[in-house]
């Protein structure tokens, strides 16, 4: 099942120096304005003035929105209504992952998009690079981090599958997105060979092996496309990419090797503690990829912060 893009929320901070919007928000909100125009979205621009100096353990310090910078997100706003994206502001108090949860919580908006740090030439690190992570571990709807290097267009997706359901999703939502963007669709699935595949391999020729390792593929990348069409996907818009290693290092070879605009990958929680870690992969992959990353929780996820 694709997850909504009824109700997108963007996060914007404002440069340091410059008192302007920074890089990174423009980035963001510039994507978030390019999936509302197609999908019929709302748009919801969310600003925390909340300052923690950038540890999340210390006490919140709460300052005021000034004229200035309140002039500007009414400006952003007004710019986004007039093409036609029926758009909100938002401005919290606490800390952002923390209020944004509790906006999607709320029911409020149903899609994160976040940029995943700010300008080089800002003084202190981003608050909502910061928290990037705590969204993608927290967060129970889709969290999309950009990243403010990159072009906003979307040309090339990558999805990435563990042949799970969450990871079905994430391949799905690939998809998607793709279409709405009129965009290529790689989906990568790195796989360990089974015991009893290596013991087979072990038996005969260097030739049976290979083979039996292909009808091994074969059969994966049939599962795949299965899932694809039982999910409603179009299987045949999606070139697909296997290889036998670790998730992490599939993943990382796929991108090197087809530089995507988005990675798409199911997010989940470890040891049964909703929200404290991210699967291991994506939260390995969180600082290592050069495009934007997007997170997607399994079905039933349960959001450890309260509303």
């Amino acid at each position: 099942m694709v997850p909504a893009f009824h109700k997108l929320l963007v996060g914007v901070a404002f440069d340091g120096a410059s008192k302007h919007l920074s890089l990174a928000s423009q980035r963001a909100v510039r994507v978030a304005m390019a999936l509302a125009g197609p999908t019929g979205a709302s748009l919801t621009l969310f600003h925390s003035t909340a300052d923690d100096g950038g540890d999340s353990e210390r006490p919140v310090v709460q300052l005021a929105l000034s004229e200035h910078s309140r002039a500007i997100l009414e400006g952003i706003r007004q710019s986004c209504e007039d093409e036609g994206v029926e758009t909100h502001l938002t401005v919290a108090a606490d800390r952002p992952w923390l209020e944004i949860i509790r906006c999607v919580l709320a029911g409020e908006n149903d899609f994160v998009i976040i940029a995943h740090r700010n300008d080089v030439s800002d003084e202190h690190v981003t608050r909502l690079g910061i928290n990037s992570a705590k969204l993608l571990r927290k967060c129970p709807c889709p969290v999309l981090v950009v990243r403010p290097e990159r072009d906003p267009g979307l040309r090339r997706v990558l999805a990435a599958t563990d042949l799970t359901e969450v990871g079905s999703t994430a391949v799905v939502v690939g998809l998607e997105l793709a279409r709405v963007f009129g965009a290529e669709v790689h989906v990568v699935h790195a796989w360990q060979m089974p015991l009893e595949l290596q013991l087979e391999c072990t038996r005969g020729s260097v030739e049976e092996a290979e083979r039996c390792v292909q009808e091994h593929e074969d059969g994966l990348r049939e599962r795949i496309r299965h899932s694809i069409s039982g999910s409603g996907g179009d299987p045949s818009r999606a070139h697909l990419h296997l290889g036998s290693c670790s998730p992490s290092r599939g993943i990382l070879d796929a991108v090197r090797k087809l530089d995507p605009d988005l990675l798409v990958l199911g997010t989940l929680s470890r040891n049964g503690i909703p929200g404290l870690f991210m699967g291991s992969t994506a939260e390995r992959l969180l600082d290592r990829v050069p495009c934007a990353m997007l997170g997607v929780k399994p079905a039933g996820f349960v959001s450890p912060v309260g509303r």
